[in-house]
């Protein structure tokens, strides 16, 4: 509908393209995937490209040298910092975030001495990586995913409780100690970085007004955000003049308007609901993966510069979506044989 009054047909287009694929990619795999066993395959092979992107972090942290389209060396500027197989450290960040909960899952499923060694390990390694992209979305979605996914795997939840109170405590004070300038960076060093989100939420939420909460047009919000932030002079034809809102749910509302927003928002709280049902009334890991992934995708939606293209993102949605298909549709199974 919006693009009887878009202002830009070919951005409009492109979004409606990547609208269509991430539906695609979320039914194919609740279509194709009906029962546990292809479930674990395809976890496996997810996994095994996560564990790939890991030692890749790794090895950009420590040498510094970055692959070809990731935007330390797009950018050609003296950054470590780490972002995968994926292009800006946001995303990155993200990434390891959003499919934790399938690697902690083929780790603890079946619990072993050398498993639980290789996972704390793991654990190490991720949070290591996140703090080296220094996001902040990123690292507060992890640390909520981590502990939701080890609340399933111990029998005795005050004692869980305790000793993660008491490890933190511990490993914040340490670190604090030893690395409390790197804190004060990682936390207020950004400080250009915000008030640009800042200015940009601001811009956006005129734009909204200004059009009377119909929306601009899909896909055409980073077009009016460039615009606001670079003006409209003395650009290189060759730049991409679109930037993104940082901010899925603020971009669709502004593309959209009321009328686009509502139904997307209505069905993220019904996957909400569901995921939390599932957590709740199932026992095991993989009953805590599609609330994990759903915790992510918040922290993700305001964190990464545009989750649209990323397709890694629509398929994990796909798997939570998968998983809560197979365990409800076991769980009633179940209860017909009883009654």
């Amino acid at each position: 509908m919006s693009l009887l009054w878009t202002s830009a047909p070919a951005l409009s287009l492109t979004a409606i393209y990547y609208q269509i694929e991430s539906f695609y990619l979320i039914l194919a795999f609740v279509y194709y995937i009906d029962n546990f066993a292809k479930l674990k395959q395809v976890v496996i092979w997810m996994v095994g490209i996560y564990v790939l992107t890991i030692f890749i972090g790794l090895g950009e942290s420590f040498t510094g040298h970055h692959l070809k389209y990731s935007a330390g060396n797009i950018l050609s500027y003296g950054d470590t910092r780490p972002t995968g197989l994926l292009v800006n450290t946001n995303d990155y960040s993200s990434y390891l975030a959003f499919y934790v909960p399938f690697l902690m899952l083929c780790l603890f499923q079946k619990r072993s001495g050398l498993k639980t060694c290789i996972g704390i390990g793991a654990l190490m390694a991720l949070t290591f990586l996140i703090l080296q992209t220094e996001s902040r979305s990123g690292l507060v979605a992890f640390a909520v995913v981590v502990v939701l996914t080890l609340y399933k795997l111990f029998a005795h939840k005050v004692l869980f409780f305790f000793g993660v109170f008491m490890t933190a405590f511990a490993s914040l004070t340490l670190f604090l100690v030893k690395n409390s300038a790197q804190v004060n960076e990682y936390f207020h060093g950004k400080v250009n970085s915000t008030n640009q989100r800042i200015f940009i939420y601001e811009t956006i939420w005129r734009l909204c007004q200004e059009h009377h909460y119909l929306g601009v047009g899909i896909g055409v919000t980073p077009k009016f955000v460039f615009t606001a932030l670079y003006g409209t002079a003395n650009i290189p034809l060759g730049m991409q003049q679109t930037m993104s809102a940082h901010n899925l749910w603020l971009s669709n509302l502004s593309d959209v308007g009321l009328l686009g927003i509502f139904p997307f928002i209505l069905c993220f709280l019904w996957f909400l609901i569901h995921a939390m049902k599932v957590y709740v009334a199932n026992q095991g890991l993989l009953s805590a993966t599609p609330l994990c992934i759903l915790i992510a995708f918040m922290a993700i939606s305001v964190g990464s510069s545009s989750i649209f293209e990323m397709r890694v993102v629509w398929l994990g949605m796909g798997l939570a979506l998968t998983i809560i298909h197979l365990l409800t549709k076991e769980r009633e199974k179940k209860y017909e044989q009883a009654t």
